[in-house]
């Protein structure tokens, strides 16, 4: 998280944030279009691309597997199982010939997070952050933005309200 909070600008006045104006500044300097095919800003859901380099999506090294994973070539969990329950070392042969079960959809996906539950403000901080990580053309990683949205207090206004101490707090991903 420090990362992102190095991302964001300090508001001018650090003493009485004025949250709406610092919000409305933030908006002001969004990118309105910003990874379109990924980013659903109706519904604040982050959908990764396999198609896009810069996101950290790749479908699973199983042919007819259409499950999401973050590493390249690599297995989704349900394959993996299967694999190492099989005992097979050839994983080449069991990526082409595996027959993958009934996939049950997640609500958010291993390649998707959602910014639906922060406040418009932490939204906006972190969507701005995201987008000068893409300016320096650093891969974002679904699960990791999921693992330190999912960390953040309940009720947060604004990233600049976390302890000191919360940078520190976050096991290392």
């Amino acid at each position: 998280m420090s990362a992102v909070l190095a991302a964001v600008p300090q508001p001018r006045d650090t003493d009485a944030r004025d949250l709406p104006h610092w919000s409305e500044w933030l908006v002001g300097q969004l990118d309105p279009h910003w990874r379109a095919d990924e980013w659903d800003g109706e519904m604040n859901i982050f959908t990764g691309s396999v198609d896009n380099p810069l996101t950290a999506a790749h479908y699973c090294r199983v042919v007819r597997c259409t499950a999401m994973v973050e590493a390249f070539n690599s297995y989704c969990s349900a394959c993996e199982y299967h694999r190492r329950k099989k005992n097979t070392e050839d994983r080449a042969d069991f990526a082409e010939t595996h027959q993958p079960g009934v996939r049950y959809a997640r609500p958010v996906g291993k390649a998707q997070f959602t910014l639906a539950p922060q406040s418009a403000t932490v939204r906006t901080e972190i969507l701005y952050a995201l987008q000068q990580r893409d300016q320096m053309e650093v891969i974002l990683v679904p699960a990791r933005v999921r693992h330190l949205t999912g960390k953040l207090p309940a009720g947060l206004r604004s990233l600049f309200d976390l302890d000191p101490g919360f940078a520190a707090s976050l096991e290392k991903l």
